[in-house]
């Protein structure tokens, strides 16, 4: 038996269904090719002996020792022999496709496993009725999972099919990651949030307990790299503030905060990449920002104290 959370191999029988009339039928279609069998052999024996006799016969003829009827009797016999072998050749046939094919029908009663991977849900209890339709378990591969992503519209030009390489990372998992290449696109754009879903394959890994990492159902964050620009100014998104459409920023100056508008570039959701409005070495405040207007006076905290205005 199996149950949620078992690994399975491909091929292990994970549900067997009540196979005693297959057994019984499949003992009487062996019987049948056994009998098939022995008539077979009879049957050739008894074609050798009328062939021995029907030569005898022809031979006596030819001497004039019979009569023509008499060789003529034996002629009939042989041909009844060869018909009578011909006949026990087909029932053979027929008694063994029988047989195979009620042995396939036995063998379908044990239920196995299409892949290796682990039991995700259990849908039938033992003594349950069940059809062909009826669900017996879940078996999720566990090497390698699906990971769906919603990539905007205008990224999708930028990702291939079996090339573009993904990071994927949880919070689940704090300082893992696992690698994924993209497998598909999916052919068209959901018209409200103008995003496409790429279906990542995701090489999973096993902890030291042995148990595997991921797991279905996990929420993940997946990065892409598009490209990589060297010589540019970042800044953490939590330091920048949004108005509307807006990108603002607080840079000290002579002791004084001064607003800066930001042209934000590329963008993953922790980093931004400034255009314009900084320049590398400037100092921007990164605590108590929400609070300053410009020209508010600020002094740098020594390393371990925090920030004030």
């Amino acid at each position: 038996p199996v149950w949620e959370g078992v690994t399975v191999s491909n091929g292990q029988v994970i549900a067997v269904l009540d196979h005693r009339d297959i057994k019984a039928r499949l003992a009487e279609a062996n019987a049948a090719v056994k009998t098939a069998r022995a008539a077979l052999e009879t049957a050739k024996v008894v074609l050798k002996d009328r062939d021995r006799e029907r030569k005898r016969m022809e031979k006596l003829f030819a001497e004039g020792s019979t009569t023509e009827q008499q060789r003529d009797l034996a002629g009939t016999a042989y041909e009844q022999a060869v018909t009578g072998l011909a006949q026990a050749e087909a029932q053979l046939v027929q008694s063994l496709a029988a047989a195979e094919v009620i042995a396939v029908n036995l063998s379908e009663a044990f239920i196995r496993a299409p892949m290796d991977g682990v039991v995700s849900a259990k849908y039938a209890d033992p003594g349950a009725m069940v059809n062909a339709a009826t669900r017996i378990v879940r078996i999720i591969p566990m090497d390698e999972l699906k990971f769906l992503i919603a990539i905007p519209g205008p990224y999708l030009r930028h990702l291939t099919e079996g090339v573009t390489e993904v990071v994927l990372m949880s919070d689940a998992l704090p300082g893992q990651s696992f690698s994924g290449v993209i497998a598909r696109i999916y052919p068209s754009v959901d018209p409200v949030t103008r995003t496409a879903t790429v279906e990542v394959r995701i090489a999973n890994k096993c902890g030291q307990t042995g148990g595997w990492l991921l797991r279905p159902g996990l929420y993940a964050e997946g990065r892409i790299i598009l490209e990589v620009k060297r010589d540019v100014v970042t800044l953490p998104a939590d330091v920048a503030l949004r108005r509307g459409e807006r990108f603002l920023a607080f840079v000290v100056k002579d002791g004084r905060a001064e607003t800066r508008e930001l042209i934000v570039g590329a963008r993953d959701g922790n980093t931004l990449e400034i255009r314009e409005g900084l320049r590398a070495g400037e100092q921007v405040v990164v605590m108590g920002q929400h609070r300053l207007a410009d020209g508010s006076s600020v002094t740098p905290a020594d390393d371990g104290e925090r920030r004030k205005e």
